[in-house]
C-alpha cells in the first residue's frame, strides 16, 4: 500500500505546511480577520498502484536432500535425471484468488552450490497449482540451455502477456538431470532461487470476501526552517480541512493519521477525531464498478494545535483495509476501478497586532 500512503502523507502535509506558512507574511494583510481557501488538492488511486496484489519477492532453498543427497557424505554420484523438484511455493496475498493480468515481469536466479553441474534441459517451471500433470495451470516453463557449474549463478528474466496467476505460485524444477560428479561432498548449504514476480498491467482480479488487513507505514515529517510557532497568529484562528472521496474500488478502507512526539515517539496527537471511513462500491460481472460511494468528511485545526503537530518529526499512516460484506465467492475489481481524493483548506485567520 506504499504508494496509497505516501498519497495521504503528501496531501497532509501539503495542507499543514500551507497552514503554517500565513504568519510569515502576515504585514502584508490588509485586514485583522481573513479568510482564504487553500488551492484544491486532487490525488487518484487506482487498484494497480496497491502493491500486494501486484509485485512479490521471495526466496527458496534447495537443500541436496531435495534431489536425493544427505550432505556431509562422500560420494559417487551417477548421472541422475528426476521428473520433478519442488514445488517452491510463494504465495501472492491472502487477499486474492486469482490475478487476470496483460504484462506480468519474472525475475528469477539460481545459485548452484551442489558440488555436481546442473544439467542442460532442466526447466524452471511455474504453475498455478501444485502438480505438474495438468499441462492448463502452466504460467511459464525455462528451459536451461547450458550446464550450471557447480557455485554457479544463472539469471533470467521473462515478461509475459495475457494469463492469469493464482493466489499461490507454484515454481518447480522439472526434468532435472545432472552429469553427476566423482567423490564428491554435498554441504549443507542449499542452492538458492531468488524471485521477484511483479504484475505491470492487470486486467482482473479476483478477491477473497471477509479479509481484513492492517498496513501501517512510519514517514518522516519536515517543515524545514518553518518557524514552530504561529506568531501574530491569536487563540481564535483556525483552519476547517475537507475531504472529499469518490471510491470505486469494492474495498473498504479505514485511515487514520498519528503524530509522534519527537523526543519519546510515542503517539502525542491524531489528525482525525475519528477514523476517515471509505465504504466500498459494488462491481459487475467484469469488475467494473456499478456505482461510486461518495463521501465528504471535515475536521477542525486550530493555530494551537499546528504549533504541536509541526513539532513532530514522524507520523504513522494507518489503513485497515476489508472486504466485509461482500458476497461470496469473490470479489471482482477491474482496471476500471479507483479511489479519488480531494482536499481543501479552509482557514479563518485572526491576528493580534500586539505581537507582530
Amino acid at each position: 500500500m506504499n504508494k496509497l500512503n505516501f498519497l495521504f502523507t503528501a496531501l497532509i502535509l501539503m495542507i499543514l505546511v500551507s497552514c503554517s506558512k500565513y504568519n510569515t507574511n502576515i504585514n502584508e494583510l490588509p485586514t485583522w480577520n481573513s479568510e482564504w481557501l487553500l488551492p484544491l488538492v486532487k490525488g487518484k488511486l487506482s487498484f494497480e498502484n496497491i502493491k500486494e496484489l501486484s509485485n512479490a519477492k521471495t526466496s527458496f532453498d534447495v537443500p541436496s536432500i531435495d534431489i536425493g543427497y544427505a550432505s556431509g557424505v562422500q560420494l559417487n554420484v551417477p548421472q541422475i535425471s528426476i521428473p520433478e523438484v519442488g514445488p517452491y511455493k510463494q504465495p501472492l496475498s491472502s487477499w486474492i484468488h486469482q490475478v487476470q493480468f496483460d504484462s506480468l515481469e519474472i525475475d528469477l536466479s539460481f545459485t548452484n552450490v551442489f558440488p555436481i553441474a546442473v544439467g542442460a534441459g532442466t526447466k524452471f517451471s511455474f504453475r498455478r497449482t501444485p502438480t505438474t500433470a495438468d499441462p492448463n495451470n502452466i504460467i511459464y516453463q525455462h528451459t536451461i540451455t547450458n550446464d550450471i557449474a557447480p557455485n554457479q549463478s544463472y539469471t533470467f528474466n521473462v515478461d509475459l502477456i495475457n494469463n492469469a496467476v493464482s493466489d499461490t505460485l507454484y515454481l518447480y524444477l522439472e526434468q532435472f538431470n545432472s552429469p553427476g560428479g566423482n567423490n564428491v561432498t554435498f554441504t549443507s548449504n542449499p542452492s538458492k532461487i531468488n524471485i521477484e514476480v511483479q504484475i505491470i498491467d492487470i486486467k482482473k482480479v479476483e478477491l477473497y470476501p471477509d479479509k481484513s488487513v492492517v498496513e501501517q507505514d512510519t514517514v518522516e515529517i519536515d517543515f524545514g526552517d518553518e518557524d514552530t510557532n504561529t506568531g501574530g497568529l491569536d487563540t481564535s484562528s483556525n483552519g476547517t480541512v475537507n475531504f472529499f472521496i469518490d471510491n470505486a474500488l469494492p474495498i473498504n478502507c479505514y485511515t487514520q493519521v498519528y503524530f509522534l512526539d519527537p523526543v519519546s515517539s510515542v503517539i502525542k496527537d491524531s489528525l482525525l477525531s475519528t477514523p476517515l471511513n471509505i465504504v466500498g462500491c459494488n462491481t459487475d460481472a467484469n469488475g467494473d464498478p456499478t456505482n461510486v460511494k461518495s463521501s465528504k468528511t471535515s475536521f477542525f485545526i486550530s493555530s494551537q494545535r499546528i504549533d504541536q503537530i509541526k513539532k513532530s518529526t514522524k507520523a504513522i499512516i494507518v489503513f485497515k483495509l476489508n472486504t466485509n460484506g461482500y458476497p461470496p465467492p469473490y470479489v471482482l475489481m477491474s482496471n476500471q476501478t479507483y479511489l479519488k481524493l480531494q482536499i481543501t483548506g479552509d482557514l479563518k485567520l485572526s491576528f493580534n497586532l500586539n505581537s507582530l
